[in-house]
């Protein structure tokens, strides 16, 4: 057999996530099930609102305004709460993204994207954010 970057056998999907990676395959996107309860929600939604609090305090909303970045918080992962690394580490996205990937792949971008009701917003409804 010859190895080739790149190149993967082709594979049949099976599994509940299966129709997603189809979709990620000819539409660029999905939106997936977190498995994630109301409550679960709700905590999540708090967590980040906070985490949103000290970002401005850090960073300074005049100079996040300023580059376009008000409404995002780049790498929340790495700002302390275990919370966001457990979306991050969700069995759903980690068997989607295993079937889409064939190999050992990195998450080497996190975006928080805030979309505030009934305002204009910075960012898109759907956020894509090309690595370089």
């Amino acid at each position: 057999m010859v190895v080739s970057y790149g190149v993967v056998p082709d594979q049949i999907l099976t599994g509940p996530v299966s129709p997603l990676a189809e979709r990620v395959s000819r539409n660029g996107f999905c939106v997936i099930d977190s498995g994630l309860n109301e409550i679960e929600v709700e905590s999540v939604q708090a967590h980040f609102g906070e985490l949103q609090k000290a970002y401005i305090a850090k960073h300074g909303l005049t100079n996040l305004e300023v580059l376009g970045e008000e409404h995002m918080i780049r790498a929340p992962l790495t700002l302390g709460d275990k919370i966001f690394s457990e979306i991050a580490l969700n069995p759903n996205v980690l068997e989607l993204v295993s079937q889409l990937i064939q190999s050992r792949f990195y998450l080497s971008q996190q975006n928080g994207v805030i979309n505030p009701a009934s305002q204009e917003y910075s960012q898109g409804r759907w956020w894509h954010d090309p690595i370089f």
